[in-house]
């Protein structure tokens, strides 16, 4: 009986360990990659530039976390172990894949053009009272650039309003009310490539500024850009820019008489009479207008004739100045039946300025 016994304890013990020993040879089971993914989806660098991308395989304890990197134009930008360099300007897709081939990511790379370092030179000569010549010499002949002139206190304030783009900020806002008022679906973009320019080139400052005032200072700039038509577009290059202080108005010596031959609904018939051939403005400005000026303690006659002057030239983009005897006609400036109105004329000169005293002579059109 004992050795029965005895018999069985050994047996059971004998399965027992071979029960343990089974227990503790079972294989792990591989885990399978389930995803990965990349430090950066998208990242815009500079030609000869590199950054590095991180790849993270799920799960953390995945059996293989091997991963091959490509990309799919090397001449735009290449990629080895996850460093990625910029080759040449254009797009190129970075994909990082695990080795069983089942998980990737992807990181849009976009290359730009490394900005080369342009020196934009502002020279100014034979300054007056109302024009100066500009002439823009880039040390890069290729570079396009955007060339502009306004007076200092604009200049200053619009300066002010984005200080992150400077006065670029106003130049944008500009063409973008351009863009939302034509049809087609253009961009502010597309507007100011037609104003931009390349190698040297000269400008008249009254081609920005129109009239601007004798003795007035006016701030001329200028700025490279290369515009791909994206939202984050701005100069490549520092904006440059020049004040300069505008001359001394020169003096007429013509003496402009009028005389009022008479009227019609649409306007008036009058003759002007000068002592040389001197160019001199004429105007026409309803009685109300003439006479806030006239009696304003800030404003006079001069500040009311630069006001004329830049409204003509911005509704017809000209301005014609007379010169020696001449008779307009009621076509010449049309006016309504039955109003009150003054013809406003003076000595002035595109280059010159403002030649003389400033005159003005009322009149009233018939009613029909």
């Amino acid at each position: 009986m004992k050795k029965r016994i005895s018999l069985s304890l050994l047996i059971a013990a004998m399965i027992l360990v071979a029960f343990s020993s089974c227990k503790g040879n079972t294989p792990d089971v591989k885990k399978k990659v389930t995803g990965v993914k990349l430090s950066e989806t998208a990242k815009t660098i500079l030609v000869g530039d590199e950054f590095t991308l991180t790849a993270t395989v799920e799960p953390a304890d995945a059996a293989d976390k091997t991963v091959v990197w490509t990309s799919d134009k090397p001449t735009i930008a290449t990629v080895t172990d996850g460093k990625v360099k910029g080759v040449a300007d254009g797009e190129a897709n970075i994909t990082v894949t695990t080795k069983d081939g089942s998980q990737k990511a992807t990181c849009k790379v976009k290359v730009d053009k490394k900005a080369k370092a342009v020196v934009l030179d502002i020279q100014v000569t034979d300054i007056t009272a109302g024009n100066a010549k500009i002439k823009i010499v880039p040390s890069d002949k290729e570079v396009k650039y955007y060339v502009y002139a306004m007076p200092k206190e604009k200049f200053e304030q619009e300066s002010k309003k984005d200080p992150s783009l400077g006065i670029f900020a106003f130049d944008k806002s500009w063409y973008s009310v351009m863009a939302e008022n034509s049809p087609g679906g253009k961009k502010w973009q597309d507007f100011m490539a037609n104003d931009l320019n390349q190698g040297d080139k000269n400008f008249n400052l009254y081609d920005f500024v129109y009239f601007p005032r004798p003795n007035s200072e006016c701030v001329i700039y200028c700025y490279g850009i290369d515009l791909k038509g994206t939202d984050d577009d701005k100069p490549s290059t520092e904006i440059i820019t020049k004040t300069i202080k505008m001359g001394d108005a020169v003096k007429s010596s013509n003496n402009i008489t009028v005389k009022i031959n008479g009227t019609t609904p649409q306007g008036v018939n009058a003759t002007f009479t000068t002592t040389n051939n001197d160019t001199y403005f004429v105007g026409i400005g309803r009685k109300k207008f003439v006479d806030w000026y006239k009696n304003h303690t800030k404003y006079n006659f001069v500040d009311m004739l630069y006001k004329m002057l830049e409204d003509a030239y911005i509704n017809d983009h000209k301005v014609d100045l007379l010169s020696g005897n001449q008779t307009i006609t009621p076509d010449k400036y049309s006016c309504d039946a039955g109003g009150d109105y003054y013809l406003v004329y003076c000595p002035f000169n595109r280059e010159t300025g403002i030649g003389g005293e400033v005159k003005v002579e009322p009149f009233s059109t018939p009613k029909n």
